[in-house]
């Protein structure tokens, strides 16, 4: 009997931090940081409704629209723990392939080294965020697996996780790939001294970009850093204007942290001011196309049908007609 409840423990605690762990949003740590945050954010906006009324509003999260971000969000968790979604070996064996090749560097790093490094794999995965991003949304065929994350028609936190498990694979190999390169070359030529545990763990960028509010990107809560820093940074309410289904707010804002790939690669926008926005998919007239997912199978399995009458047709399929 102990044997089955410490093999129990072990797989609870894998699950815990496979899906709730501090490289992901949905760590309790992050959401409980967005309470603070949004209380002042609450007060200086001054909605008529009571504080929780206003951060949990019962027509978002009693919503057809959330009931299938959950469930994608279970389907994501069961092939995370099962590990079909995971590049954890393939960034350690480039990493290795990479200093046996080109030898490690002897230099032990100060503090100034340490923040250069973490800085410079920041940039980098930005930088592959914004471009897998884009592709997903330029590049038809695969347009389609993209597609089940913006069908959402209300947005709450968990819907980072409404993604198809096609997306997750190819963004997650093109990241690996490009980091792991990135942080292997910094082990052979200037700082040997660093562990492959440190370089592979979560960084400090990463933590202080969940804690500071990226929950608040898929929320119905406008936060905008203002004209200036909204050409540095990707605000909540930016990522929000990505998620319309206004044609002017069309292939805008594909950045996570810095706006400055969208401001150099011409596909920035920065609000005025606060704009009134509906998520969903839309035609290119700015009208509201049907929900294609209103069941987690259907966000599962449509994508494979579009995909495949993209190949079949120069015509872009009916349920698909445009990358928002």
């Amino acid at each position: 009997m102990s044997a089955v409840i410490d093999i129990l423990d072990q797989s609870i605690r894998a699950i815990g931090g496979t899906v709730f762990g501090l490289s992901t949003r949905l760590n309790p740590l992050y959401l409980l940081a967005m309470i603070p945050l949004a209380w002042v954010v609450y007060r200086l906006q001054k909605p008529q409704s009571g504080f929780w009324a206003w951060l949990l509003p019962r027509e978002i999260y009693t919503h057809p629209s959330t009931q299938t971000d959950i469930k994608l969000f279970l389907v994501g968790a069961l092939i995370k723990v099962a590990g079909f979604v995971n590049f954890t070996v393939l960034h350690i064996l480039i990493i290795y392939a990479l200093t046996q090749g080109l030898g490690k560097s002897e230099v032990e790093p100060g503090w100034v080294g340490i923040l250069v490094m973490t800085l410079t794999i920041a940039t980098v995965s930005d930088f592959c965020v914004y471009w897998i991003h884009r592709g997903h949304h330029e590049i038809k065929l695969i347009w389609p697996f993209h597609a089940v994350h913006h069908s959402a028609e209300v947005m709450s936190p968990i819907t980072v996780s409404r993604k198809h498990p096609v997306y997750s694979v190819l963004s997650g190999l093109v990241t690996t790939i490009a980091l792991a390169t990135v942080q292997g070359l910094i082990l052979s030529l200037f700082f040997g001294q660093i562990s492959l545990a440190v370089i592979s763990g979560v960084t400090v960028t990463t933590l202080v970009f969940n804690l500071l509010g990226s929950n608040f990107r898929h929320s119905h809560i406008w936060i905008s850093y203002g004209p200036f820093f909204s050409r540095i940074f990707i605000s909540p309410a930016q990522h929000q204007i990505h998620h319309s289904l206004a044609h002017k707010h069309w292939h805008k804002n594909y950045g996570e942290i810095f706006a400055l790939w969208d401001w150099a690669f011409g596909t920035l926008y920065v609000p005025e001011t606060h704009e009134a926005l509906e998520f969903g998919l839309s035609t290119p007239d700015g009208r509201r196309i049907e929900q294609p997912h209103p069941t987690a199978t259907d966000a599962l399995c449509g994508p494979f049908r579009d995909a495949a009458a993209y190949l079949k047709s120069s015509h872009k399929p009916a349920a698909v007609k445009e990358t928002p």
